[in-house]
């Protein structure tokens, strides 16, 4: 399965405007996946639609110019001796789009959904979750106070973007039909899986750090389709969902940005094997990992990009190069595990994953893994829908995950308290090095780390692909050059100019 975790980003300047001097009142950005299957609640999507919901709703925290998490809505905050109860002070007199004061009780009321179905933002915060509140109170119109199960040195960053988006309690029950936000835009029509036009409300918090008049979302599902866009002049800017076009777009004289700090991986979305039993044995999935030849697929498929089995990236907290030699290809080895976990013909299993290059990975790794015995049978999407409903019923998911500044935000955000854990599935090793790393700082918190990205691999809770080269191509004459926070592929939308 591939997600929108990694999406595609396009500018697009209206007729008439200065190619010399920019300045277009107007900004379309494509994306490779409808950004709204599941209506307009940002605490049902991850990282991935971030560049979609931050131009309706404001933040607690957001991403800084490191990719650090900086306070945005939480104007100020301070954590208890012991980092079990968090007092975030609000920025005062900011309102909804429809008025309604965004105040104390607002947050309080948005973080007390933490426990409902479907909100895999919140997923971390639940009862029984990596970052679980056991309570939230307001103390003042402005005070909020957040009281962990555990101590939490990182939940900052476990409210940046979409988790700690504010929605208007209002409109809880109104959110599949539209947004209700605070941001600096409001939606002004859609065509639900095609494109979205939103307006910007000048009386909205921060409404003059957004640059554009009006922004117009639109699908654009295919990596050449959207170079072509761009040589051609239709659009602006555009993040590129993989390498494919780069030597295209660099032939055609187009500006290029790149980062490296995705990591392409598989996350297991059901380590217990309800969905595939045979995944549920540690040693089918310690055989999955040595079964795939990760070099000989960047070699084939992703020149430019780097192998890894590392879920962490190089140069991040917790990075161990010695997982790269622990994991190698070894197929002999991988066949010995599988008759070790009374598989010794192998076994067959389903993923999900829509067209392009995620696709063309999946379909390599599969004729890997059947050269030990494992058959991944994939199953071609036709809408993100799909791919959304696939997380509950297959085992495995196929995605670009860009990890934050702070690693465990991510793993506690995304592949243990989030969409990447719809089962609520434990593991021991992975809960006790989580817990290890949240609780630890200074040269502890880097080794905590470093035996969290262990447990991740070994226990096969996430299987590293490789660390991915993210380009923005741009037109030079109407988009000013972009600039990443940290290791995101996507510019922050406020920070989007006309040249």
């Amino acid at each position: 399965m591939v997600t929108a975790l990694c999406m595609s980003v396009v500018a697009a300047s209206p007729s008439g405007a200065s190619a010399k001097t920019g300045g277009s009142s107007s900004l379309t950005i494509g994306l490779p996946s409808d950004p709204a299957p599941q209506g307009y609640d940002p605490l049902k999507y991850s990282s991935g639609q971030r560049l979609f919901y931050e131009a309706l709703y404001n933040s607690l925290f957001v991403e800084g110019p490191k990719g650090q998490s900086e306070p945005s809505l939480a104007a100020s905050y301070a954590l208890s001796q012991g980092n079990t109860v968090a007092t975030i002070q609000l920025e005062p007199g900011v309102a909804f789009s429809d008025g309604t004061p965004l105040d104390a009780n607002a947050v309080v009321a948005n973080l007390n959904r933490r426990g409902e179905a479907g909100l895999v933002a919140y997923t971390a915060f639940a009862t029984g979750g990596a970052s679980a509140i056991t309570s939230v109170s307001a103390t003042g119109a402005d005070t909020v106070v957040i009281t962990f199960a555990s101590a939490q040195t990182s939940f900052a960053s476990e409210l940046t973007g979409e988790p700690g988006m504010i929605v208007n309690p209002n409109d809880f029950n109104s959110l599949g039909q539209a947004p209700a936000g605070s941001g600096p835009y409001v939606l002004k029509s859609a065509i639900r899986g095609s494109s979205y036009v939103l307006a910007k409300n000048p009386k909205a918090w921060h409404a003059s750090q957004y640059s554009y008049q009006t922004i117009t979302y639109k699908a654009i599902t295919t990596a050449q389709a959207l170079a072509n866009a761009v040589v051609s002049g239709q659009v602006d800017i555009a993040a590129l969902p993989d390498t494919s076009t780069v030597s295209f777009l660099k032939a055609q004289h187009v500006g290029l940005r790149s980062v490296r700090g995705a990591v392409v991986l598989f996350a297991d979305w059901d380590i217990n094997g309800l969905t595939a039993k045979p995944l549920g044995n540690l040693k089918v999935r310690q055989a999955f990992q040595l079964a795939i030849n990760r070099n000989k697929l960047v070699d084939g498929l992703h020149p430019g990009d780097a192998a890894t089995a590392n879920a962490f990236p190089p140069g991040s907290e917790g990075y161990d190069p010695k997982l790269d030699a622990q994991w190698a290809y070894n197929p002999a080895k991988a066949k010995e595990l599988l008759k070790q976990a009374g598989y010794p013909h192998g076994f067959t299993f389903s993923t999900v994953a829509l067209p392009g290059s995620g696709l063309a990975d999946e379909e390599a790794v599969a004729n890997q893994l059947a050269a030990v015995g494992i058959t991944m049978k994939i199953v071609t999407a036709t809408s993100t829908a799909q791919l959304f409903a696939a997380t509950n019923t297959e085992p495995l998911g196929y995605f670009s995950f860009t990890w934050p500044t702070d690693p465990i935000g991510g793993v506690t955000g995304v592949f243990v308290g989030g969409f990447g854990n719809p089962h609520h599935e434990m593991n021991a090793a992975v809960d006790s090095a989580l817990t290890a790393a949240e609780g630890a700082s200074g040269k502890a918190e880097v080794t905590a780390l470093t035996q969290l990205n262990d447990a991740l691999v070994d226990q096969g809770w996430l299987y590293p692909m490789y660390q991915q080269e993210t380009y923005v191509a741009f037109n030079a004459h109407k988009v000013a050059p972009p600039t990443f926070p940290g290791s995101d592929p996507f510019p922050l939308l406020s920070t989007i100019k006309p040249a």
